[in-house]
């Protein structure tokens, strides 16, 4: 018998129940899957909750006795709802080393975390922690955004069909299966989006009869279709387009009301496939909450040793 799924959420550094406990929620029960947990709290964040609360600090009611209490109450309500829910609350800095080596400790199958934005001179952009964790986590993390709607009801596979490269392939496949798997959860319809980027043509092979020249838009178009027909994907439900890759699937996305965007999250520092050199550029600026998919070969750096956090039971 398989083994069952096990999904992680990072909670947030604020006492806030977010759509991320419901998409976690979701996800397990779609996927019969074990739900954990887990806040990474320090002084800093304990300081913005004893702010909050406007109380002065006492010994049996600090910032992180509520901290405790508020998420053993949001997992004792999952918990109500028929799923296997396990909580706690970590003494550490809430950095990307920490979360990473929780994450491998876990081994887990998804990571479900709220977007965190930043504010720059382009506008909002990923988190510096959210860029670490798409970078250096082994496993697929589905980014939230906060402000999405209230129920997803339309889940888009980015797939690459202008490079045929096994790891492509193999991309490509993991997607569209992922975002089924997402699809089956939420309720939600599945969607394959290509682009035929004129910038990224690769080369196409030739022969004795017919010299090596850029792939057609009819070519890929016909490796669209038939990746689409492996997956029963309807024909409402295809979505090819021509542009640059980066702000073309942006665009689309936002325009046609996408809830969540598949995306293979290559190491483009590495590789010169299409939809890993886009990565940066198109989860720089997101158009929805993301579900970040991870090749085998990247690696992830050394994390903390155990005794570097405190966990927290909580009762």
């Amino acid at each position: 018998m398989a083994q069952p799924k096990r999904l992680l959420l990072i909670a947030p550094s604020r006492m806030v129940c977010t759509l991320a406990f419901e998409r976690a929620a979701q996800m397990a029960q779609g996927m019969n899957a074990t739900l954990r947990i887990v806040a990474l709290v320090h002084q800093n964040i304990l300081d913005e909750v004893d702010a909050h609360q406007g109380e002065p600090k006492t010994a049996h009611r600090s910032p992180l006795w509520s901290f405790q209490r508020w998420l053993s109450a949001e997992a004792g309500l999952l918990s109500k709802g028929g799923l296997q829910v396990c909580a706690e609350v970590l003494w550490c800095e809430r950095n990307v080393i920490n979360l990473c080596h929780y994450i491998e400790e876990a081994e887990v199958d998804y990571v479900i975390k709220d977007l965190e934005e930043e504010i720059t001179s382009e506008g909002r952009t990923f988190s510096t922690l959210d860029w670490q964790l798409l970078h250096e986590s082994r496993v697929p993390v589905l980014f939230v955004q906060h402000d999405g709607a209230a129920t997803s009801r339309k889940i888009v596979a980015a797939v690459d069909v202008l490079h045929h490269e096994p790891q492509v392939r193999e991309m490509n496949r993991s997607s569209i299966e992922a975002a089924s798997q997402l699809a089956d959860s939420f309720g939600a319809s599945v969607h394959i989006l290509s682009v035929y980027d004129r910038e990224a043509l690769p080369v196409a092979e030739g022969n004795d009869f017919c010299p090596p020249s850029l792939l057609t838009y009819e070519q890929a178009r016909k490796r669209f279709d038939l990746l689409a027909d492996q997956y029963a994907i309807s024909a409402q439900c295809r979505h090819f387009v021509v542009g640059a890759c980066a702000s073309s699937i942006n665009q689309y996305v936002s325009n046609c009301h996408f809830d969540v965007l598949v995306f293979g999250a290559t190491n483009y520092m590495a590789t010169d496939m299409l939809l890993g050199r886009t990565a940066q550029r198109v989860l720089g600026h997101p158009p929805c909450s993301l579900l970040a998919l991870k090749d085998r070969d990247v690696h992830v750096r050394p994390a903390l040793s155990t005794h570097e956090y405190t966990a927290v039971n909580l009762t």
